[in-house]
């Protein structure tokens, strides 16, 4: 018994080695925080190149992440593209994984498997990318994305049904709208356009982001190029929205001297993931060991703890880490946007909460990793108590004193080992405002004034774009006041 139980201090070493790595991760988010308040995206994202083994291999799919992310601010679209598609790869290994392990983070905690990415997360990965193309003028590249999108959107609604708030991307099927339109394909525009609208109808009640206006004029434009058949229905549908209302015909053709100029504004730090603890009774925990199926090593260690578990008093106490997130505040509420020093542009409108929609993923599983959380501590609380019984049982002076105090480290291990998993996606914005003007093609200067809640302008950015004419040039700007 004393001899299977030593060979299960290995794990203990790896949870150590996981909570020395985590802190050491967290230190170089806030080197990477620091520089990109500065502006300095290539900087950042050079100093993660060197921070790889710092990472390691169970977060491979963060470091790609955080990488492709900061080269895309720092403009380097191209290397960006090229880590989405490694954050891609690990993203697909690490969740067929987790879907197939089901309970399969029983004996340590859930950091040391690896990183699968949140499903909007994932979803994200295609956002970005698609940029990426649009900006390096590689359409059919972008269209791609958009495809993987989809794809992985319906694959979400297999896998998990309606289990989860966020089932659909209503900013990433504006994108796909935009793409599509962009090509001549007005068929595939209208559809990705109004499946826009319906998703941003849910965001509404879920986020509190509602339709951008400028998405209505979209859908209606599209509807027009289509047929007098689709512009009634899509009227009917969507509160007789008239393209007219919002912008012209973007048809090269017609207006072979002007373009679109999309800007993004990607605002704020995204909220953070932190550990909180909360300790309860063994006899509860208990009982959600009882509610979990396990199977191999697990069901062993189950079978093992169960033969001790009626001796354990109910009335002990484990302790429970569980994640929570925590609103990383800025002050920047709303931009004006002014061209050539003359043209006023707007409004720029919310199209995605990135950090509403994290909050409301995380509320929607917490009560399956609350209950994994307590039947892991309640499993390690009763393999340690099962050590010390079997040392007290023994005739061996020498075994009860080694098996008393292995039993000792095994507790200390049970509430040390216990970590929840903070593990996210911190270079990601918190909200995505966008605005889209069609202007004269040709070089453009704009400046743009953040403004906080109380009409103040807290930040300015200038500069200059080239506005392809009968295309979309896009400008990427990041704040995080």
């Amino acid at each position: 018994m004393l001899e299977a139980h030593r060979t299960r201090t290995a794990p203990a070493l790896a949870a150590l080695g996981c909570v020395l790595a985590c802190a050491t991760v967290t230190r170089v988010n806030r080197e990477v925080d620091d520089m990109v308040a500065g502006h300095r995206y290539a900087d950042a994202a050079r100093l993660l190149e060197r921070s790889q083994d710092v990472y390691g291999e169970r977060n491979r799919l963060l470091w790609d992440l955080e990488r492709a992310m900061l080269l895309h601010l720092a403009g380097e679209y191209e290397a960006s593209n090229t880590a989405f598609e490694d954050a891609k790869a690990a993203a697909e290994w690490s969740y067929t994984r987790s879907v197939s392990q089901g309970f399969g983070r029983l004996a340590l905690n859930d950091r040391v498997v690896d990183y699968a990415g949140e499903n909007f997360e994932r979803a994200m990965i295609h956002v970005f990318a698609a940029i990426n193309y649009m900006q390096l003028g590689k359409r059919d590249e972008a269209l791609v994305e958009a495809r993987q999108l989809d794809h992985l959107l319906r694959r979400f609604a297999t896998d998990h049904g309606d289990r989860y708030t966020y089932q659909e991307d209503a900013f990433g099927r504006y994108l796909t709208g935009m793409l599509y339109e962009g090509a001549g394909d007005f068929d595939d525009a209208y559809i990705a356009y109004w499946r826009a609208l319906e998703a941003y109808e849910r965001y509404e009640r879920s986020y509190g982001v509602g339709i951008p206006a400028s998405l209505r004029g979209a859908g209606a434009r599209a509807a027009r190029r289509l047929g007098e058949a689709q512009h009634r229905e899509f009227r009917e549908r969507w509160d007789g929205a008239d393209a007219g209302e919002f912008s012209p015909d973007r048809s090269p053709l017609l207006a072979p001297f002007t373009g679109d100029l999309v800007i993004l504004h990607y605002n704020g730090h995204s909220p953070r993931k932190v550990e909180q603890f909360m300790d309860m009774s063994f006899g509860k925990g208990w009982a959600y060991v009882n509610a979990t199926t396990t199977e191999g090593v697990e069901a062993d260690d189950v079978a093992t703890a169960a033969a001790v578990a009626a001796s354990i008093p109910a009335s002990d106490t484990i302790r429970v880490a569980l994640p929570r997130y925590v609103e990383s505040p800025h002050a920047i509420r709303r931009v004006q946007v002014r061209l050539d020093d003359a043209l006023l542009v707007g409004p720029v409108e919310l199209v995605q909460d990135v950090g509403a929609i994290a909050m409301r993923d995380l509320e929607d599983r917490i009560w399956s990793i609350r209950a994994r959380a307590i039947a892991r501590a309640a499993i390690k609380y009763a393999l340690a108590k099962s050590v010390s019984a079997a040392a007290e049982q023994s005739d061996d002076q020498n075994v009860r004193t080694v098996g008393l105090v292995v039993g000792a480290l095994l507790r200390a291990y049970t509430v040390a080992s216990e970590r929840a998993d903070t593990r996210s996606w911190s270079a990601i914005p918190d909200e995505i405002w966008m605005v889209e003007a069609r202007v004269p093609s040709g070089q453009r200067r704009y400046d743009l004034a953040f403004v906080d809640e109380g009409g103040r302008v807290v930040e300015r950015r200038s500069g200059t774009v080239r506005v392809a004419p009968g295309a979309r040039s896009f400008v990427i700007v990041r704040t995080v006041q």
